[in-house]
């Protein structure tokens, strides 16, 4: 049995780091550190705007779980906001 990604999940996954890389800045951290909340507006909207939420969730997009699995994980280990998408 064949447990790699698809190409697709593959893709998503580098979406995924590149859109972390670019918006989870100091600011949001010291936010969600200040406030002890794991979830920020700006960034979750940012999220949106980029189509990295509706497509993974499945019915909304054309993504799979293992995508939703794939945003949430990379989220996860940036210690990017993540409660309350």
């Amino acid at each position: 049995m064949d447990f790699s990604l698809s190409p697709g999940a593959v893709d998503f996954r580098a979406a995924v780091k590149a859109f972390i890389a670019e918006h989870l800045t100091t600011e949001v951290v010291d936010q969600m550190h200040a406030t002890g909340t794991f979830n920020d507006k700006t960034f979750n909207a940012a999220l949106a705007d980029a189509g990295l939420l509706a497509g993974a969730v499945p019915g909304y997009g054309d993504r799979d779980p293992i995508e939703l699995y794939i945003l949430f994980n990379e989220l996860e280990k940036a210690g990017a906001p993540y409660d309350g998408l």
